[in-house]
């Protein structure tokens, strides 16, 4: 088995090659809280990879020999090794872990999302989890901080979803509800960029980034809970995808892009907003809007209202 540290300089070269908007806000951090970022990144990308190109059948033995191997509480796997040591230092929560898998798995043999409700919930699953992790990561431990984190992930995996409409199409795939798309807007039309496929998905893709805008209004809220350095790493992130969704906005009318994103020099003012948000301050206790957690009841970390 490697060392912890040979561990950690392995999941931050996946930050670094993958990663890069949240390489570029987690170098806010101290360093312990860095490796705990490449930890966990290294294990999300890992579990992503054994999926992302694999037939239902691989990847569900791939997921399945995962999970055997964080029960039993051992592995030969480099980035599983790193999860092991993240929630042993951090106190994760298993039932956050199961959920994630649960998310990706879904991409084996989910191709359409009916509605908003199974979006959201897919959304929670893939990267509100995450958020809840980072908060194990970051010490934060009162379960009124938890919904926020959610909701970050929540943004960030629906502005994800608008940015690849595309490329998901051409995998087979559409993440857009089909109740608001319509069933005739097929991954197979949007994937030959049929003209009125693209401007139907552009409408579905507005309503979706005005939905992501409220989840990250609503982390911000919750960000005074974080510890100082912590909270600006996160509006750096934050900050840095909300700047995606607007390059998409500004793409023609009745068009998607084939691939929307943030230069470093746009990083990099963007990590400055977010240090600055960071700065403001912030009185009072925030209240979470239980109505953005409607269709995410009883899931770990969302809002009971």
């Amino acid at each position: 088995m490697l060392t912890a540290a040979a561990i950690e300089d392995e999941g931050a070269a996946a930050l670094r090659s993958h990663g890069r908007t949240f390489h570029v806000a987690h170098r806010l951090l101290g360093s312990r809280a860095a490796r705990g970022v490449h930890l966990l990144y290294g294990f999300c990308r890992y579990v992503d990879d054994a999926v992302d190109e694999a037939t239902p059948e691989e990847g569900a033995r791939a997921l399945a020999a995962i999970r055997a191997d964080l029960t039993r509480g051992h592995s030969d796997v480099e980035a599983l090794q790193g999860y092991m040591l993240f929630r042993e230092r951090h106190g994760v929560d298993d039932r956050i872990t199961q959920e994630f898998l649960r998310g990706v798995e879904q991409d084996l043999h989910v191709t359409v999302y009916r509605t908003q409700r199974e979006l959201d919930r897919y959304c929670y699953r893939v990267a509100g989890t995450v958020g809840l992790l980072m908060c194990a990561l970051f010490g934060v431990d009162d379960p009124r901080a938890l919904p926020f984190a959610v909701d970050l992930g929540l943004g960030m995996q629906l502005t994800n979803i608008c940015r690849d409409v595309l490329e998901d199409a051409e995998r087979g795939r559409v993440y857009l509800p089909q109740s608001v798309l319509g069933v005739d807007v097929t991954a197979e039309r949007l994937a030959a960029r049929e003209p009125d496929a693209l401007a139907r998905a552009r409408t579905v893709v507005e309503d979706l980034l005005e939905r992501a805008e409220c989840f990250y209004r609503s982390a911000d809220l919750g960000t005074p809970m974080l510890p100082a350095r912590a909270r600006y790493a996160v509006l750096a992130a934050s900050r840095t995808y909300e700047a995606i969704g607007a390059r998409i906005r500004r793409f023609p009318a009745g068009g998607l892009p084939e691939r929307a994103y943030v230069g470093a020099s746009g990083k990099a003012l963007h990590v400055l907003r977010g240090v600055a948000a960071g700065a403001l301050p912030r009185r009072g206790s925030p209240v979470h809007d239980a109505t953005l957690h409607t269709a995410l009841r009883g899931l770990p970390g969302a809002d009971p209202g």
